[in-house]
């Protein structure tokens, strides 16, 4: 699914910090998700918007951000 997961490397334990249903990503939502990179607090995500699981190819909307604060 279009989701960001955390992995505590001691435990293994692993977290899921965001997720969203397959959607066109305009308002920010994961579209495929790539990378991620943590920053004061924020979650910056790229999205590559690939073609599988129903998905298919919208305007390019292409980072994710959400703040871990939250």
């Amino acid at each position: 699914g279009n989701a960001v997961h955390k992995v505590d490397g001691k435990s293994g334990k692993v977290t899921t910090l965001v997720k969203n249903a397959l959607c066109r990503g305009e308002n920010g939502e994961l579209v495929k998700p790539s990378e991620v990179c943590i920053r004061d607090g924020k979650v910056y995500v790229s999205n590559i918007n690939l073609t599988l699981d129903g998905n298919t190819h919208d305007k390019p909307y292409t980072i994710s951000v959400f703040d871990l604060k939250k």
